[in-house]
């Protein structure tokens, strides 16, 4: 509902081709937007290279989900290329730290949690060759990480998602931190079994597992999200619109007994600003 009180609204976005089928429904029967223009990207088609089917792995236990993530890591740093690995998490993410710290020359580390005055200089140096950065899911969005031109020759930055976004525009953000305009990069999917039955994304004891079958159970996820916030909406409407006309009520009665409290007195109060002197009001009677 709080879209629809403002008269206009400006945002940038790179995922608008990622919206689901509620997400296109919601744009169109709410904001009455049926038509859109996708434009081309400047620098032309992508030179990332990423295929669902090779590039795509699933681990059964814990261990050997991490020796995987550090395999293809140490593969690429070996390549004199850069590697940026996104974990879920700062707990998954010191885990693997700390397993591995030992293991590569330049390791660096980038989270919300981390002090803004180092951030430029982390991600600047995310993109050096032979340096590995591990980061949280929430620096995988806006950040515009750089490649070397040494870097750039071997194939440019190499990005692991070690975990499966339940929103596709998620998994679309990350992806896009590499190969960034026209520079060249590849990115590849590492996941946990068990990460991905917590998301209900797989059955217990289920054998195969592929990116395809994966990207269409969280389509399903997210389909009924969707309906259910939906739900909520329409159900908390009434509460909205009764709570704004409470607190529109609430701003306008008190101007009122203000106005007849000036007319029925002696001093001059043709230059009073009666919001300011409501505010006062209100603070009085707050401290009393």
């Amino acid at each position: 509902m709080l879209p629809k009180a403002y008269p206009l609204i400006l945002g940038v976005t790179g995922t608008l081709t990622s919206l689901n089928q509620y997400e296109k429904a919601a744009i169109d029967r709410l904001y009455n937007i049926n038509r859109s223009s996708i434009m081309p990207s400047f620098f032309g088609c992508s030179n990332l290279a990423f295929n669902p089917e090779e590039n795509f792995t699933h681990l059964a236990t814990k261990p050997l989900w991490m020796g995987k993530i550090f395999t293809q890591a140490h593969a690429a740093v070996g390549a004199n290329r850069a590697v940026i690995i996104f974990f879920y998490d700062d707990t998954l993410l010191e885990e693997f730290r700390a397993q591995y710290c030992g293991q590569f020359d330049r390791l660096q580390v980038l989270t919300e949690n981390t002090e803004e005055d180092k951030h430029e200089h982390l991600i600047s140096e995310a993109g050096v060759a032979k340096t590995v950065t591990l980061a949280t899911r929430g620096m995988g969005r806006g950040v515009d990480y750089k490649s070397s031109v040494a870097v750039e020759k071997n194939g440019g930055v190499h990005v692991i998602q070690s975990f499966f976004s339940l929103d596709v525009k998620e998994e679309t953000q990350i992806r896009g931190r590499t190969a960034r305009k026209d520079n060249r990069g590849s990115y590849e999917l590492i996941v946990l079994d068990e990460h991905l039955k917590t998301q209900q994304l797989i059955e217990a004891g289920q054998q195969e597992v592929t990116y395809a079958g994966l990207d269409v159970a969280r389509t399903k996820i997210a389909l009924k999200e969707n309906k259910d916030i939906e739900v909520s909406i329409e159900k908390n409407t009434n509460n909205h619109l009764t709570t704004l006309a409470y607190l529109q009520s609430f701003f306008k009665a008190p101007k009122l007994l203000i106005v007849q409290r000036i007319k029925g007195s002696t001093a001059d109060f043709s230059k009073v600003d009666l919001t300011s002197a409501y505010v006062t009001r209100v603070t009085v009677r707050e401290r009393e």
